[in-house]
Order: structure tokens, then sequence, then C-alpha cells
């Protein structure tokens, strides 16, 4: 679960083990590393949170079996083919059992939502290499492995069709806060504005953070989307190879 500068704390009903602080060091940002960290997290039973780190690093703080951990950080060193984690630190100590749950930690909900769509991009990009590289393989396959290729290819257009959507809702939300910035500087101008009008900006931009957030979850989605498909299809043609 995506938090802004906060984590859900409480008291947790898992068995507690010990406490892992770990840093991550290396290509490890903008990359979509905290959701393949909150996914292991969340597969291994650990509670906690994820959050980058000014120094380009990542911090976990997990709560669980210290071989959960342990395996946690294993998984982890080799998370993506983008992502190359370079070196990793763990200090263990007690546990406290204060996390409900585990949480990524987001600064600016704009700002991450910009960088997940880039980081979709990228990974859209790897995907369509790797298609036509597979493409030129199975050629001689036949009309099933052809047949197969043409639907996947319909799937990446449809897909491509949800960015535009996403695209064209992000400049529509770019003008809205280009708009309300307009409104805030002729307030401080002219000094003649209403506290009402004060109270109807702060609205608008509470609407607008809520749409930021529909938008990153939907994006995410998309993401996962991918990173499936991307491993189905990896399985039905070496199935066919």
């Amino acid at each position: 679960m995506s938090t802004n500068r906060s984590v859900r704390k409480g008291k947790s009903n898992r068995v507690r083990g010990v406490r892992g602080t770990i840093y991550f060091s290396g290509n490890v940002q903008k990359l979509g590393f905290r959701a393949m960290v909150e996914e292991v997290a969340n597969t291994l039973h650990l509670d906690g949170y994820v959050e980058n780190q000014k120094d380009r690093r990542v911090k976990v703080v997990a709560e669980g079996p210290k071989g959960a951990i342990k395996q946690f950080v294993e998984i982890m060193r080799n998370a993506d083919d983008l992502i190359q984690v370079e070196k990793v630190t763990c200090r263990f100590s007690t546990a406290t059992g204060e996390f409900t749950q585990f949480d990524v930690i987001c600064e600016d909900p704009a700002k991450e939502m910009f960088q997940g769509f880039a980081t979709a991009a990228k990974y859209l990009s790897i995907v369509r290499d790797e298609v036509k590289v597979v493409g030129n393989k199975v050629d001689s396959v036949g009309n099933k492995v052809a047949s197969m290729h043409e639907g996947m290819n319909e799937r990446f257009t449809d897909l491509d069709g949800k960015y535009h959507i996403i695209g064209e809702g992000l400049v529509e939300m770019n003008k809205n806060n280009a708009k309300t910035n307009e409104n805030i500087k002729e307030l401080i101008e002219g000094n003649a504005k209403t506290n009402e009008n004060i109270k109807e900006l702060i609205e608008g931009n509470a609407k607008t953070n809520e749409n930021i957030k529909n938008l990153t979850e939907t994006m995410m989605k998309i993401v996962e989307d991918y990173i499936a498909e991307k491993r189905k299809r990896q399985d039905r043609i070496e199935g066919q190879t």
C-alpha cells in the first residue's frame, strides 16, 4: 500500500521475530523497485515500510522472522533486469511490533506519478524489443506461433491506447494546476479575493490530489499487467520452442 510521509502503525497480530533495517545501493530508484519490495515483503508476511533516500539509496524497515528477512534480501538482490543492486547492508535489532502492514512511503504524489509513468514506458520499450527478437526466432514454427504473435500485438495496441488516455489526463491536470496557481497569484497581488474563494481553491487542490492518486493506482495496475503479460508470453514461447 502506498502512503505519503507516514506509516500505518498499531499492534500487529502477526508473530514477530526481529527488525531488519536494510539499505539497497545502486540503480534502485525510479524503476519500480519499491513496488517490488512491497510485493515480496507481503508475500513473506513482513511488516514495515520502504522509502527512497536523498543519497539515491532505498531504505527498508521490515519486521518478521529472521529467516524471512534474509530470504527477502536475497530475492531483492536480483530484482529485475533494469534494476542493478550493487550493495546491500542489513542490521538486525529487536522487533517492536508497531507496524500493521507493509507500506510504500511516497514524497510528492505528482512527482511519484510522473516517475511511475516513465518507469512503465521503460518496461514497455524493453518488452517491445524482446517481442521483436522472439518474433524473428519463431517465424519457422508455423501458423500457431504467428497467430499468437498477432494477438500479443493487439494487446500492446490496447495498452498504448490506455497510456494515451493517461497522458491526456496528465495534460489536463497540468492545465488545472496552472490555472489554480494563476488564481493564487491573483489573490496575493490584488488582495481582493474573499475567504470563500480561498476555500474553493483549496477544495480544487484536494480534488486534483485525489485524481493524481487514482491515476497512480491505475498506472501501477497497468505496469503489473505488463510484467504479468511478459512472464506469460515467455512461458508460452518456451513451451513452443
